[in-house]
């Protein structure tokens, strides 16, 4: 089903090229090792910095889930297998449910009085969650296929981005680092 020389076809450079520069801005967004420890303890709500830097990983995160359905989308055009062409169409599509779920819960939240570590986390976790159980349906083993790389790749770059935030570590997290 998979072109052999899947790594230098055009539309994976692409999409390689457009995750490489949505770290990268992950990478301008996300505090320091050092401001982390610095952070109020998670019982609490967030403070001023970890808010407004929660304010823009949302649209982060929203570019990352946008990024992750063009590029499923372009390897559905491109497919020939219709098996395949559908499976991707379906990952697209459950993609992009779950970032209107998690876009609009953190933005909820977010224009609360008192979000905390744990809001965040558990929406995340949720959609993470949500993603794994639509897509093992699609394919039992799709963590480890090269069609849904680009799957695997935004929800560690999720999880990652909200550990920058609010350092601790889900269930969702840990089990994501142990299949790393």
């Amino acid at each position: 089903h998979i072109d052999p020389d899947w790594k230098n076809n055009p539309i994976f450079k692409t999409v390689v090229t457009l995750i490489d520069t949505l770290l990268k801005i992950v990478e301008d967004v996300c505090p320091s090792t050092e401001a982390v420890i610095t952070m109020h303890r998670l019982q609490g709500c967030l403070t001023p910095t970890q808010h407004n830097q929660m304010v823009s990983a949302v649209k982060v995160i929203n570019g990352l889930f946008k990024t992750t359905v063009a590029a499923l989308d372009v390897a559905a055009a491109a497919e020939k297998d219709n098996s395949t062409k559908q499976d991707l169409e379906e990952a697209a599509t459950i993609i992009g449910d779950v970032n209107k779920y998690i876009i609009a819960n953190l933005t909820k939240i977010l224009s609360a009085n008192c979000t905390t570590c744990s809001d965040i986390i558990e929406i995340i976790d949720q959609g993470v969650q949500a993603i794994e159980q639509a897509l093992v349906h699609i394919d039992p083993n799709w963590k480890n296929d090269p069609l849904f790389k680009s799957i695997v790749t935004l929800i560690e770059t999720l999880l990652d981005i909200v550990k920058d935030i609010c350092p601790t570590v889900s269930a969702t997290a840990r089990r994501w680092k142990h299949l790393g």
